[in-house]
């Protein structure tokens, strides 16, 4: 675990909280570091080449999570250097396009449905998006017109194997949000719990 023991390991594309998670449903991605550095290299990947992996403090956990990330690559033998800096120096990189042009999106969002995140980042015509996937599309318009929520629920299943079997998402860990009033709260969570968001007990 890491981020003091709040972060849990993600199966799939998103927690599942989210409306259509079905991680039961999908083969988890097979961690195999040694078969990695062979794709890569047939691949002709760049080996010796390093870049940064830079992380901002969003909250306090978050640089954690970016820095076992960056472990992560090296682990297949990329040359990835983790870098924590301050977000006004993240953003001047940005701006002045010194960035490597690969991004690490930390969160997906903290609704039920999953959709929100990827207006933004996902949909063809996203603001910010990363991808132009017309059936992808298709997948969530037809999902986001059943009014129905148990119907709706199923047709996300579609939306979150299909993301999957694309790989167009691959979460590394999902952080668990702690929040609380007075000194009655406990503030330990449930061991293994495949979401971000926390169960509060009381004494």
């Amino acid at each position: 675990r890491i981020a003091g023991r709040a972060g849990v390991p993600v199966v799939g594309p998103y927690s599942t909280f989210h409306l259509g998670a079905v991680p039961d449903k999908i083969q988890e991605y097979e961690y195999n570091p040694e078969k990695a550095k062979q794709l890569l290299k047939e691949a002709n990947f760049p080996m010796d080449y390093q870049f940064p992996v830079y992380a901002y403090v969003a909250s306090a956990p978050a640089p954690q999570a970016v820095e076992s990330f960056a472990n992560y690559l090296q682990a297949v033998g990329l040359k990835a250097q983790y870098r924590l800096v301050e977000v006004s120096s993240l953003i001047r990189l940005w701006r002045t396009k010194e960035a490597f042009p690969m991004s690490f999106v930390r969160s997906w969002n903290v609704y039920a449905d999953p959709t929100a995140h990827f207006i933004s980042y996902m949909k063809s015509d996203g603001g910010v998006s990363f991808y132009a996937d017309p059936v992808m599309d298709k997948i969530w318009d037809d999902a986001r017109r059943i009014v129905d929520p148990v119907k709706q629920a199923q047709a996300f299943e579609k939306f979150f194997t299909y993301i999957h079997e694309q790989a167009y998402v691959v979460d590394l860990y999902a952080i668990v949000d702690n929040h609380g009033i007075g000194p009655k709260v406990d503030w330990r969570y449930p061991p293994g719990l495949p979401s971000r968001l926390d169960l509060i007990t009381w004494r």
